[in-house]
């Protein structure tokens, strides 16, 4: 029997939408569960990533992939701020690095190449500490 090698596409509206899910969680989190509760950066950090698929659905790229590129510094400041830890950081730039990858070749289709614009890379494995260095910026 055969193996079928072949990538799936990447479904842009469904991994958009399954991150959004994801960002309600961790607001929830956030503002009910956490020791530390945070309100602001949080509600920027959810308004950011629900945006995303919003643009997905009326085709604006470009503004998605601004949305998703704030998405992350908002992660960032929740990550250097101590509201997240390693963790959570990982498993939500495991949502949205992909989408800012694929964002950005679709809105900028003279720098796509025909390899990169058919799917994101393999998993991501650095941690949020390399990503995001505490207590500084990138």
């Amino acid at each position: 029997m055969e193996k079928n090698t072949e990538k799936k596409p990447f479904d842009l509206r469904g991994e958009s939408k399954a991150y959004a899910f994801e960002s309600i969680k961790l607001y929830q989190h956030l503002t009910e569960y956490a020791s530390k509760k945070e309100y602001n950066l949080s509600r920027h950090y959810l308004i950011a990533a629900t945006r995303i698929g919003d643009f997905i659905r009326q085709e604006a790229y470009l503004d998605a992939c601004h949305a998703a590129s704030s998405a992350k510094y908002w992660l960032e400041l929740l990550y250097n701020g101590g509201y997240i830890d390693d963790d959570q950081a990982n498993a939500m730039l495991n949502y949205c690095d992909p989408l800012v990858r694929i964002l950005y070749v679709k809105s900028h289709p003279d720098s796509r190449k025909a390899k990169d614009a058919t799917s994101p890379s393999p998993a991501f494995n650095s941690s949020a500490a390399a990503k995001f260095q505490k207590g500084g910026a990138q």
